[in-house]
């Protein structure tokens, strides 16, 4: 498969062309002080900013994982070399399924405690234990769309995050007033739920040998169901 020339170009903006971060504390800390509310980018930064996904993905060991096998599934692709494609591929997406399910039944059971420990706050703790399963998605959709866009399928990836995206809009306007701030997480699993099954479905269209791990994902997720109601007893 010959590769296309390039011919467009798109740049995430916040955090990749530009660094936002003391922007986003600064227009957070003056709307919050016309409501009475006073904070300094410090303790703003610190307590309330949260962590980028990048970080989060480095931190859990999936973000240098992704690195060193990107390349590879780009050669294998491009040169027909199925076999190990799919090996890589699948090599890949069980990996991240299997580190994310070790953290997932920690963070839904411990999660008050968590938000105690890291925020001092016990509602901040309950909202940890609510987007727990979010993991899942978050490190998926990750690894699938580097391995789309390495493959030259970066309009698709676009297009799904995009579709996710306006129902994530969709649902924190028009969803706050019946449950509050759990509006951003049904948003954040239309944005990630989207991508990662899209994607998922995508990576198996295109490759010649079809990887296998629709079956291993729900099985690490039926399993790790009642490592949590364990864990809550």
């Amino acid at each position: 498969m010959e590769r296309k020339p390039v011919r467009l170009l798109l740049c995430d903006f916040d955090g990749t062309l530009v660094d936002t971060r003391m922007a986003n504390a600064l227009a957070y800390i003056e709307t919050l002080r016309e409501v009475g509310i006073e904070l300094g980018v410090e303790e703003y930064l610190a307590t309330y900013f949260g962590m980028r996904c990048n970080e989060f993905m480095r931190r859990m060991g999936i973000g240098s994982f992704t690195l060193v096998l990107i390349p590879e599934i780009s050669e294998n692709f491009y040169n027909n070399r199925h076999f190990y494609l799919k090996r890589d591929v699948e090599k890949a997406i069980k990996f991240t399924t299997v580190l994310t399910l070790l953290f997932i039944p920690v963070f839904f059971v411990c999660g008050e405690e968590i938000g105690i420990v890291i925020f001092g706050e016990h509602e901040c703790g309950k909202y940890v234990t609510a987007t727990s399963f979010l993991m899942l998605f978050m490190s998926l959709s990750s690894l699938s769309t580097s391995m789309l866009n390495s493959m030259g399928l970066e309009t698709k990836t676009l297009i799904y995050y995009a579709i996710g995206g306006a129902l994530m809009l969709l649902s924190i306007w028009f969803l706050p007033k019946y449950i509050g701030v759990y509006s951003l997480l049904i948003g954040f699993c239309f944005v990630y739920g989207l991508t990662s099954i899209c994607n998922l479905l995508l990576l198996n269209k295109n490759c010649k040998q079809k990887p296998k791990y629709f079956k291993f994902i729900i099985t690490g997720v039926l399993i790790s169901v009642p490592t949590i109601l364990f864990g809550l007893m």
